[in-house]
């Protein structure tokens, strides 16, 4: 889509969409909703930091030479 050297507004309709007094409706949350999306938004920050600590940890492990041998057959 490009835009054009001239656009034709001899139909227009000046202030079609404005309104005198506009009301905004915004979502409305009950707590119980509020609060299971926190629990859940704090175990996955939990579970993540979890998993990134592992990873650090199987890092040096890997860097001191300890880690576990994995054997593929």
């Amino acid at each position: 889509m490009s835009i054009k050297d001239e656009y034709d507004f001899s139909k227009a309709e000046r202030g079609k969409f404005w309104h005198q007094n506009p009301v905004f409706q915004f979502p409305q949350y009950s707590e119980e909703i509020t609060e299971d999306r926190l629990d859940r938004d704090v175990l996955i920050k939990h579970t993540r930091n979890q998993i990134t600590k592992a990873d650090q940890n199987e890092g040096e492990e890997i860097a001191a030479g300890k880690a576990k041998s994995m054997d593929f057959e």
